[in-house]
């Protein structure tokens, strides 16, 4: 198998430039340069020809292929947090933090003594398995419900100020 060419290239992934002397890294235009050399320029030749704009390094560049990114999943990959992702990841954290707390206090033998925070908050939970079951689920919901209200806040405000 041969080199990866311009053509080959185009649109599927990126190319990144990295100067061998102060390490700077830039994308590089692959339009541009596929209309300037052609579909079979090979991708190696361009580290001899890419120079730095920033310290004008005359020891060339390394030419590397990006992760698979195409024009229509830049808008995509910029996007910021799932928010579905997010809210399942919180709520499986959750409820799985909810059932092993109560099954901690129970196997230490704490479990015993005044209603806790949790027990008021929560209907139905207490430290005992069926509690532990129920805890479970109310953790889901309201750490899926929170991680939800996150991710959608983080993404709103990324978005206002940019």
């Amino acid at each position: 198998m041969g080199a990866a060419t311009l053509g080959s290239v185009f649109e599927r992934y990126k190319l990144n430039a990295i100067c061998n002397d102060c390490g700077r890294s830039k994308e590089l235009d692959v339009a541009a340069l596929k209309d300037k050399y052609g579909d079979d320029f090979e991708v190696p030749r361009l580290s001899k020809m890419v120079k730095c704009t920033k310290c004008g390094s005359p020891h060339g560049c390394v030419v590397h292929l990006g992760n698979l990114v195409g024009p229509h999943l830049r808008e995509k990959e910029m996007s910021g947090i799932n928010v579905r992702s997010f809210a399942l990841t919180t709520g499986i954290f959750g409820g799985l933090s909810m059932f092993f707390i109560a099954w901690w206090l129970i196997l230490i033998g704490a479990a015993e003594g005044p209603a806790t925070l949790f027990e008021r908050l929560y209907m139905g939970y207490s430290f005992t398995p069926l509690g532990s079951v129920i805890g479970a689920v109310w953790g889901f919901v309201d750490w899926g419900i929170a991680g939800a209200i996150f991710a959608w806040l983080y993404n709103w405000l990324s978005k206002k100020l940019g």
